[in-house]
């Protein structure tokens, strides 16, 4: 029995599969050979699944977006931590600073309580330039993280794109298969 022949058996035409199959060879072989040539095995055709080429590239530019996310997260984390030291610092200033305005001090506490204002006051403006440049660091983290989405989001696009496309041809391929079927179908139950 042709392939045909066994198609249509299965499709529940038994009748039509044994004419089928009493046809002579050239009957129809080529078509057969057409779509052989046209959907060769293992090259796409009917039930091949969807395959993206640039599977790999996509893969490394979410993995490129994860490495971005986690260098955020990092530089969000260290700006945070600067930014409870400053606190911290800007607090301890301001108590030392109403210790000496009270003026409980004595004269030679007053001179080491100046130093250690002056202390303070050089460590709170680290602290401001440090969370500055973490600041700025974490904005340069932002930008980062949103071009490596945009591009893993365009190649997501292209592979959707491209699966709509060999979906509708799937859809051709099959509605033409099936037209052909019932073309022969009709032409069998004409004899």
């Amino acid at each position: 029995m042709c392939r045909l022949g066994a198609v249509l058996a299965s499709a529940g035409c038994p009748a039509i599969a044994s004419e089928s199959a009493e046809r002579p060879a050239g009957f129809g072989a080529s078509r057969e050979r057409a779509r052989a040539v046209r959907f060769p095995a293992g090259k796409g055709g009917a039930g091949m699944p969807f395959r993206f080429r640039m599977q790999k590239v996509l893969d490394y530019r979410a993995q490129l977006e994860e490495e971005a996310r986690v260098r955020l997260a990092d530089a969000e984390r260290r700006l945070r931590e600067s930014r409870e030291r400053l606190e911290a610092v800007l607090g301890e200033l301001a108590c030392a600073e109403e210790k000496s305005r009270a003026g409980l001090l004595q004269s030679g506490e007053r001179w080491l309580h100046g130093q250690y204002l002056r202390g303070l006051r050089s460590d709170a403006a680290q602290a401001e330039l440090q969370c500055r440049m973490l600041e700025q660091l974490a904005e340069e983290a932002r930008s980062l993280l949103a071009a490596r989405a945009m591009e893993r989001k365009l190649l997501e696009k292209l592979k959707e794109r491209q699966k709509t496309q060999y979906l509708r041809a799937e859809r051709l391929q099959e509605q033409h298969f099936n037209d052909e079927i019932s073309t022969l179908r009709y032409k069998a139950s004409a004899f």
